[in-house]
C-alpha cells in the first residue's frame, strides 16, 4: 500500500469493468457504469454488491447468473493496487429513461454461493469448530477459504447437518465454541463472515472466523489487533495539517443500548435451569456478568466502564441481585461421546478409575453457562453503535478496528488532536461496511461502516 498523502479525498479509478452472458459474450460496461456497490457484514458468509450501468442506448443482453467483473482502486489510498470483484448477477430491475436508453441495476453474489444454496447433507460432524467448518466448506464445495488468527478453539463438538442450510451450521458453530484463550476466563463465542481483506488479487473472497474477544480487544490476553486506521473530525479539512482522505465526513451515534430490553433478555443476571439428560436431574445456576466482565476483551481506548457503574437502572437492578429471565437449557454428556463407553461428568482424562471405563468429559458443547454467556457477549458488543462515512478506502473490512478522534463539544472548543472528546473518541469495530464507486451524476467513492463497542472510555 502506497503511503497516504494529501491529494483527491474522494478520487477513484475504475480500471475494468464487464459483463459475461450466459453465451460467453462479453460487454465492455468501463464507460457505460454509474455505481457500484460492495457490502461485508460480520453476520453474513459471503460478501454481496449492487451495480448500475446504462446500455447508452444500444441493448445489451443482461440476465441473472450473468458475470459482473470490475477493478477498482481508491487513489487517494494506493498508487497501484487493484481491487478485484467477481460477481454473478441475481436480481435484476430495468428502467426504460426517455431518449437515454435503459438503466440496469443489479443486485449480485458470489459464485460461491450457489454452493451454499444445493448443500445437503445429513453427516453428524466432530472436531473443534474451525475444523468442523473447514469440512463442511469442502463437502458443499464452497470453495473459500477459511482463515483464523490462531485463537481456535479448544472444546470438540458434535454438528448434526441434518436439515440445516449451511448458515445455521455456521451459527451453530459460532455459538458453542470455545476459544482457547478464553479457557480460563469463561467467554465464548465467534464470529464466521466473508471478506474481500488480503484477496484484493483473486477472484474469490475468504472467509475469517474469529472469536469475539479477539474482535473485539485492542491487544492484550485475547490477541486482538491494534487499531489499523485512524480518522479525526474536523469542520473544514484544511484546518488540519493531516490528509484530507482521513477527516471524517459524518458521524451518527445510531444507539447507545436498550439497557431495559438488555435487561429483561438476561444479559446482566439470568437463571439457567439445566436438566441433565444423562441422570435426569434438574439443577439451578444463577448468571451474574459482574462475575466475568473483568475476562472479556474489550475495545475502549482506555480499561472502559461496565454500563452498571453509571445507569441508575442497572444499579439498582443488579444490586437486587433478581434475575428477569430463566434459561431451560439441557445437557448430555453421553451425547458427544462413544456410546460403548460410559462419560463420567466431573473425572478428568488423567485420572479415570478403573482405566478404560470412562471417557473425560473435560469439555461439551452446551455448558450450563456458555448458552447465557454467548447471550450476553453479542449483547454488550453492541453497547454503542455509530454510522460513519469517510472519504473511500478499499481496506476497511468487516472485522477491522478504526481509531477516531472525535470533535470536543465543548463551546469553542478546536478540533485539533489535542482537543478531542475523551469519551466517544477511540477504538471501534467495524461490523458492517459499504464501499461505494460512483461514476453520475459526479464521480466520487465513499466508505461507509457500522461501528460498534462495548464499553465506554473511563476516567474522561
Amino acid at each position: 500500500m502506497a503511503k497516504t498523502t494529501n491529494r483527491n479525498a474522494t478520487d477513484w479509478e475504475l480500471k475494468w469493468c464487464s459483463i459475461t452472458n450466459r453465451n460467453k459474450t462479453k460487454t465492455d460496461l468501463k464507460n457505460l457504469l454509474i455505481s457500484f456497490n460492495y457490502y461485508e457484514d460480520l453476520d453474513k458468509l459471503n460478501p454481496l454488491a449492487e451495480i448500475k450501468f446504462t446500455d447508452g442506448k444500444n441493448p445489451i443482453s443482461v440476465g441473472e447468473n450473468d458475470v459482473i467483473d470490475i477493478n477498482v482502486c481508491t487513489t487517494a489510498h494506493t498508487d497501484d493496487e487493484v481491487v478485484y470483484f467477481k460477481f454473478s448477477i441475481e436480481d435484476i430491475k430495468v428502467e426504460k429513461v426517455k431518449g437515454e436508453g435503459k438503466i440496469y441495476t443489479c443486485r449480485l453474489i458470489p459464485e460461491e454461493s450457489s454452493a451454499i444454496a444445493k448443500f445437503k447433507n445429513k453427516k453428524s460432524y466432530r472436531g473443534n469448530g474451525f475444523e468442523i467448518l473447514n469440512q463442511i466448506f469442502k463437502d458443499s464445495e464452497y470453495g473459500v477459504a477459511i482463515h483464523n488468527d490462531g485463537n481456535l478453539p479448544f472444546n470438540p463438538l458434535v454438528v448434526e447437518a441434518k436439515g440445516k442450510k449451511i448458515p445455521e451450521l455456521v451459527k451453530d458453530v459460532c455459538t458453542q465454541s470455545i476459544p482457547a484463550s478464553g479457557k480460563t476466563m469463561n467467554t465464548c463465542g465467534y464470529f464466521c463472515w466473508g471478506t474481500k481483506k488480503s484477496e484484493y488479487d483473486q477472484a474469490r473472497h475468504r472467509v475469517e472466523f474469529k472469536s469475539i474477544d479477539s474482535l473485539l480487544s485492542v491487544g492484550g490476553t485475547h490477541k486482538g489487533t491494534d487499531a489499523e486506521y485512524t480518522y479525526y473530525q474536523a469542520s473544514e479539512a484544511a484546518s488540519l495539517t493531516i490528509p484530507a482522505q482521513l477527516i471524517i465526513h459524518s458521524i451518527e451515534d445510531s444507539s447507545r443500548g436498550n439497557l431495559k430490553k438488555m435487561a429483561d433478555d438476561g444479559v446482566f443476571l439470568a437463571d439457567a435451569l439445566v436438566l441433565n439428560e444423562d441422570t435426569r436431574q434438574y439443577m439451578n445456576k444463577e448468571w451474574d456478568i459482574r462475575k466475568w466482565w473483568d475476562r472479556w476483551g474489550h475495545i475502549s481506548e482506555r480499561k472502559g466502564s461496565p454500563p452498571w457503574t453509571n445507569n441508575t437502572f442497572l444499579k439498582e437492578l443488579m444490586a437486587s441481585g433478581e434475575a428477569s429471565k430463566t434459561f431451560n437449557i439441557h445437557i448430555s454428556h453421553e451425547k458427544y461421546h462413544n456410546k460403548a463407553s460410559q462419560a463420567a461428568p466431573d473425572k478428568d482424562s488423567d485420572s479415570l478409575e478403573p482405566e478404560g471405563k470412562y471417557q473425560s468429559t473435560d469439555f461439551q458443547d452446551w455448558d450450563e453457562e456458555t448458552i447465557v454467556q454467548y447471550n450476553a457477549r453479542r449483547a454488550t458488543m453492541t453497547l454503542s453503535i455509530s454510522d460513519l462515512v469517510v472519504p473511500g478506502n478499499q481496506y476497511l473490512h468487516a472485522g477491522d478496528k478504526v481509531k477516531l478522534y472525535l470533535r470536543a463539544s465543548l463551546p469553542d472548543a478546536k478540533t485539533t488532536i489535542d482537543g478531542y472528546d475523551k469519551e466517544d473518541s477511540g477504538n471501534y469495530l467495524i461490523y458492517s461496511v459499504r464501499h461505494w464507486f460512483s461514476v453520475a451524476p459526479k464521480k466520487e467513492c465513499w466508505t461507509a461502516a457500522t461501528l460498534i463497542r462495548d464499553t465506554i472510555n473511563k476516567n474522561c
